[in-house]
């Protein structure tokens, strides 16, 4: 602290003081004279209106960080499924020979990543519950934060609901792959060939699925659309990075001794 003509000099000006706080709630009208004149009024309106907005920034951050854990997790799913449904080509080319259709299979496997998915978020959600209550005791520790602990059993089934959204929605990709197959080119194990139109309407559809999904757990519509934009944008950047990590190695010819070699040619062959 320091005296007014301390403050004077040291500002090189007369009017020092530009800033002040009403502390009780009635705000009387000399507040808003001030305020009119130029200060920095700050009432308990305000300071009310400033954490809350504080509040609502740090649970979007947490919300978008926790949309783009999902998107990786989706992911895993897809790739689980697809390496599921490979295993299962006979399984699958039986079921439709003996009268299943599509739509049959689409619910079976559907209920499969759904349930998959259910595991998932019943373990996520056990851990967030955890996490939440260390981290309390972290940032109480680190700061004067006065976090209060509290258990909402709706935020916790609504995580476990999310992992089985998600699970599905990703998983869908992989199983209406898999049941648009004829049986005989299952039967046969040949290569299923890919329809481009058709994957590339079914990757839009499910995009938007999981759109929906962000916006409904971020409460806005442009922020859950911005955060998976950033995330496959994001992961088409990796994916960019990496491929042309691995073509610059495969396609440089370099002499390597024997199997090294027949590895490096196979990967020319088939990138």
């Amino acid at each position: 602290y320091v005296s007014l003509d301390t403050a004077r000099l040291l500002a090189a000006r007369e009017d020092v003081i530009t800033s002040v706080s009403v502390l009780w709630s009635d705000i009387p009208p000399s507040a808003e004279q001030l305020a009119s004149e130029g200060w920095d009024v700050t009432t308990p309106v305000g300071v009310d209106q400033e954490r809350q907005d504080v509040v609502k920034l740090f649970g979007t951050m947490l919300k978008g960080a926790g949309i783009l854990g999902l998107l990786l997790g989706g992911i895993g799913v897809t790739n689980t499924m697809n390496v599921l449904l490979v295993r299962r080509r006979g399984e699958i080319a039986t079921l439709k020979a003996i009268g299943y259709e599509r739509r049959h299979l689409l619910v079976l496997f559907g209920l499969e990543a759904g349930f998959l998915g259910l595991a998932g978020g019943i373990v996520g959600s056990a851990v967030g519950v955890v996490l939440s209550a260390w981290l309390r005791v972290l940032l109480g520790r680190t700061g004067p934060i006065l976090l209060e602990q509290s258990f909402s059993p709706a935020t916790v089934a609504g995580g476990v609901a999310i992992g089985v959204a998600t699970a599905v929605i990703f998983g869908l990709h992989a199983i209406i792959r898999a049941s648009a197959v004829r049986p005989s080119t299952l039967f046969r194990d040949l290569p299923t060939p890919i329809r481009w139109p058709e994957t590339v309407a079914l990757g839009i559809a499910l995009g938007g699925a999981f759109a929906s999904l962000a916006s409904l757990v971020l409460g806005s519509v442009l922020y859950g659309a911005a955060v998976v934009a950033i995330g496959f944008v994001g992961l088409g950047l990796l994916l960019a990075a990496l491929g042309a990590m691995f073509f610059g190695v495969v396609s440089v010819p370099v002499p390597l001794p024997g199997l090294v070699a027949m590895a490096h040619a196979n990967l020319r062959r088939t990138p």
